[in-house]
């Protein structure tokens, strides 16, 4: 897949920007768009349309050793923008709130993906570290961090194991509900063992004494 999927209510705001094609997006310039400000990893940008507010990540390219590693596993290889769309769908389909996908693509040689690009808009709400900072309620606050540790017992039970799991990738939204972000590490298992648990919320609670 070379083309840039673009959802059809987004597709008139690419246009009008030049960003409906894959080059086009894997030749944008830092200069040419804002840092991003907004919690969507570390290969974020921000793009800004009108009222909208997108992250956009992508790979210039999987390194070879990458590839070969998959091949060796007789997995076929993927771009990291490809396993977070993956991993966003998982998730939405198991009833958590994750980014909307907005627009993706795939430069692909021989039937092999080289590049990837992934735009998404995620939920509105703080990242929990930014929560914890501007909230003086000790109550409150303990009551975010709880919810966190809900969702990842959550995902957990469902059988998700999420390498990333730090404070700053879980959202507290308006309605007090918990989102997700900087989803492509996640996997799905049967079951998890204790011990896996376990390590999960270790990243957990190292990333939230740290």
């Amino acid at each position: 897949m070379c083309k840039l999927e673009i959802q059809p209510e987004w597709q008139a705001k690419f246009q009008k920007q030049g960003l409906d094609s894959i080059d086009a997006v894997l030749k944008l310039k830092p200069e040419a768009i804002e840092e991003c400000c907004l919690p969507c990893g570390v290969e974020a940008f921000l793009l800004e349309d009108d009222d909208h507010l997108l992250c956009l990540k992508r790979q210039q390219k999987i390194p070879r050793s990458q590839m070969f590693k998959d091949i060796c596993k007789c997995n076929f290889p993927l771009t990291l923008t490809s396993r977070e769309r993956k991993a966003i769908a998982m998730l939405k389909n198991a009833g958590f709130i994750v980014p909307q996908i907005v627009a993706w693509g795939e430069k692909r040689c021989f039937g092999l993906p080289q590049a990837g690009v992934l735009f998404l808009q995620p939920p509105e709400g703080q990242t929990l570290p930014a929560f914890l900072a501007s909230e003086l309620d000790g109550v409150a606050r303990r009551q975010g961090v709880e919810k966190a540790e809900t969702t990842l017992m959550a995902m957990h039970s469902m059988g998700f194991t999420w390498p990333d799991c730090r404070i700053e990738n879980f959202l507290l939204l308006p309605d007090g509900e918990v989102g997700l972000i900087n989803l492509g590490s996640i996997k799905r298992h049967k079951t998890l063992s204790q011990e896996e648990r376990q390590q999960q919320f270790e990243i957990f609670y190292a990333s939230l004494v740290g």
